[in-house]
């Protein structure tokens, strides 16, 4: 880490260029489901400093660009299961595929709430936020 300059209060500094433990920073997050404290701590780097170049422009355009590869790698395990799922001899399990897909692809921001009774019958509603809230509690 002889590259990895801090200043004068002891922080790492962001460059233009991202260094090894900035770098090593961002995929530690990726890998640890984002969890600051456990990869400040494991890479012995101050969470001021990680604060720091999460307000600064280059780490963060980084840190999103990375997030969105894994995001793209695991869309299409998600789609293939999607896919599965709405072959399923289950009505419900396929009305939780389809509310997922369209909630994926940005149609639906509302939850469904979906029954079945013993005729085979569906219904299916819409909950607003307030509801669901109110269902939960």
């Amino acid at each position: 880490m002889a590259n990895d300059k801090r200043d004068n209060k002891g922080r790492f500094a962001v460059h233009e260029k991202l260094t090894p433990i900035q770098l090593k920073m961002i995929a530690e997050l990726l890998d640890n489901g984002g969890n600051k404290v456990e990869a400040c701590r494991k890479l012995n780097v101050p969470r001021s400093t990680l604060y720091d170049w999460i307000d600064n422009t280059i780490w963060n355009d980084e840190y999103r660009k990375a997030c969105e590869r894994v995001y793209k790698l695991s869309l299409g395990k998600y789609m293939n299961k999607l896919d599965k799922m709405l072959d399923s001899k289950d009505s419900r399990t396929v009305m939780k595929a389809i509310e997922n897909g369209l909630r994926l692809n940005g149609y639906l921001d509302s939850k469904l709430d979906i029954t079945q009774n013993t005729t085979e019958d569906i219904t299916i509603r819409i909950v607003s936020d307030s509801e669901d809230a109110e269902n939960e509690g």
